[in-house]
């Protein structure tokens, strides 16, 4: 068995003789283990995939999205209490990653149902051009990502008046914070209630992912978003 030295100082012991010894089959052939210094293995969804919903005491849907090996996967939609969009967005093993978007609800008035942002995620992070527009339909960003890295912007007045540069970017950031508290929020939302309820057997969820999950028959707590708690 190689000394210390050699594994801790591998330079140094180049230079001793007692880090020369033969091949030791045994050990030498062993399969690499991790240690803290390698990356960590990149977690991967096994299982079917199954339906995940939650309603409220009246059961209006809430959320409605897909779980397999116990993460989020694929598209999940959210729901304000009188069934409008609040948000669509696809996962990755538990992360954002690929298209999202973001809808005005029944509080936000004549905008309702109106498209708020749309945009892409690739590994968690906002990637590539993310539009957001005004309650009237108008645009009022474009936002440039690399990777979660804002690049660019370009802004507009709920009028159309084009902003500056610099005031184009501070709205971005400001609006990018915005809507990863709101979504962050969510999604925190739903990891709590997957804890509490957890999933079906998969014995007992028919072949079809359509088919949904028993959705928990009374689910209480805050509700992100701006709308009332699914206790109401």
């Amino acid at each position: 068995m190689r000394s210390p030295t050699c594994l801790l100082f591998p330079a140094a012991a180049a230079l001793l003789t007692a880090c020369s010894g033969p091949k030791d089959p045994v050990i030498d052939d062993m399969p690499a283990v991790p240690t803290i210094t390698d990356a960590a293995p990149v977690p991967t969804a096994t299982g079917k995939m199954e339906r995940f919903v939650i309603k409220d005491k009246q059961q209006r849907l809430r959320v409605d999205g897909r779980v397999q090996g116990g993460h989020m996967q694929g598209p999940w939609t959210y729901y304000d209490p009188n069934g409008e969009k609040l948000a669509m967005v696809t996962y990755k093993i538990d992360q954002r990653h690929g298209p999202a978007q973001l809808f005005y609800v029944t509080s936000d008035g004549p905008a309702v149902g109106r498209v708020r942002m749309t945009g892409s995620y690739a590994d968690g992070s906002p990637n590539g051009m993310v539009v957001s527009h005004w309650p009237s339909g108008t645009r009022n960003l474009e936002r440039d990502f690399d990777r979660g890295i804002l690049q660019g912007a370009r802004g507009w007045t709920e009028k159309g008046v084009r902003l500056s540069d610099g005031a184009a970017m501070k709205a971005a950031i400001e609006e990018s914070k915005i809507e990863e508290a709101l979504l962050t929020e969510l999604e925190n939302f739903v990891q709590l209630q997957m804890r509490k309820k957890g999933t079906a057997p998969a014995d007992s969820v028919p072949d079809t992912e359509l088919e949904p999950m028993p959705p928990p028959q009374s689910t209480t707590g805050s509700y992100p978003g701006g709308t009332p708690s699914l206790a109401n």
